[in-house]
């Protein structure tokens, strides 16, 4: 990966996260298209099939050599890449099979889930602990 297209997301003692959180990453791609930069929108384009899909989904968090960090199935985050790509295949007017099967296959996927499931920063062990407390609690 190019360090210069990596984004870190997330700042902890004054350091930047070398993370790269795939629902950021993709709005990357949107620039790039309102940029008609050809050569940054083939690069992200690239990274995002290449490196963050898995042929299910879209990988949430990888390092910066690629390394996966996090590969669950978050629906909120693989929403903001199909949308990314949407806009990819509908502004970029190119015939894409890869991209449009994926796209294809990861609403359809969104869409039997209901739209609905965990994500990794909404839902953490933490609040799980303290929902099934204040859920006990409540019964008495």
């Amino acid at each position: 990966m190019k360090k210069n297209i990596a984004v870190p997301y997330i700042v902890a003692d004054g350091k930047c996260s070398k993370d790269i959180h795939t629902w950021g990453y993709c709005a990357l791609l949107l620039c790039a298209l309102e940029w008609s930069d050809q050569n940054l929108i083939d690069e992200i384009k690239r990274l995002i099939m290449e490196k963050m899909w898995n042929g299910s989904h879209f990988i949430p968090i990888i390092q910066e050599n690629g390394i996966v960090v996090d590969a669950s199935y978050y629906p909120r985050s693989d929403a903001w890449v199909l949308h990314s790509l949407s806009g990819y295949l509908c502004i970029s007017n190119k015939d894409d099979l890869k991209v449009k099967n994926a796209v294809d296959y990861g609403l359809n996927r969104l869409s039997s889930s209901g739209y609905i499931g965990c994500e990794n920063h909404v839902l953490t062990f933490r609040k799980k602990l303290f929902n099934k407390v204040v859920n006990i609690v409540k019964k008495y």
